[in-house]
């Protein structure tokens, strides 16, 4: 996940009255990884590298853990002179100008810091008060956000240690019943045994869309709610028919059974 000291050039456009003037800047990045929060209003945040288990974090990162994990966290600080680069802007902005929803957990970025940055990999447990305290603290000088990528969104919720995610996405903040049908649907499959997959087998949760998965051409959010699925294989796809859910499920039931 974090590259030492890599170089990257950013090209930036800046127009002064109709002639457009483009400049490049060098970016070193002390370290690169994802944000572990949703707002960066506050003026901090903070950063996962990796763990363990993997170098991406998850939706399902810090489940059944164990007395040795270990994970590469940093508490982030920002300032008015923190440069913020994201993909929306042609310009660099300052942390207190950012819309607060753009900001999405998972989104990847790279770093420099005003101190030296030293790498530091941490026993932690499942405790949320435990994972974010006794970070290692930076102040942010520039930050270069990247735009939402298709291995990005197989990556944030990728199964763990199930077998199937899925993930239902709704309009804005208007949660509907559509993953508690399901799930209730799926216990009573379950029951009469015509799948055979146990509660561990598969996640279900349930999220607000966000703007980043506009970005993915592959996968289809023209309606909601939308059913995002992920194997432990990295298949991936949406729909928005819980009867494909379902289908996709019996399928993982007979692949067990055989």
């Amino acid at each position: 996940m974090h590259k030492l000291r890599a170089w990257f050039i950013l090209i930036t456009f800046l127009t002064v009255g109709c002639q457009g003037i483009e400049s490049e800047e060098l970016f070193e990045e002390d370290v690169r990884g994802q944000t572990l929060t949703f707002d960066i209003s506050s003026g901090f945040f903070t950063l996962f590298v990796k763990d363990s288990s993997n170098d991406y974090l998850t939706f399902h990162s810090f489940q059944n853990i164990d007395s040795d994990y270990e994970v590469e966290l940093y508490a982030i600080s920002l300032t008015e002179d923190t440069k913020i680069f994201h993909p929306d802007f042609n310009t660099p902005q300052k942390y207190t100008d950012l819309p607060e929803d753009l900001i999405y957990h998972g989104d990847t970025m790279g770093i420099s810091f005003k101190e030296e940055f030293t790498w530091v990999m941490q026993n932690k447990n499942s405790d949320y008060s435990d994972l974010y305290s006794f970070n290692p603290a930076y102040t942010a000088e520039e930050i270069h956000i990247q735009p939402m990528t298709l291995e990005d969104v197989k990556n944030l919720h990728a199964p763990n240690d199930a077998n199937v995610s899925i993930t239902v996405f709704h309009e804005d903040f208007q949660l509907s019943n559509a993953e508690n049908e399901l799930r209730s649907e799926l216990n009573a499959l379950r029951e009469s045994r015509e799948i055979h997959l146990s509660a561990r087998d598969y996640y279900i949760t349930a999220r607000p869309f966000h703007s980043n998965y506009s970005r993915i051409e592959e996968l289809d959010f023209s309606s909601f709610p939308t059913y995002l699925i992920v194997t432990k294989d990295g298949e991936m796809k949406t729909t928005g028919e819980t009867e494909e859910v379902i289908q996709l499920l019996r399928e993982f039931s007979k692949k067990k059974q055989d």
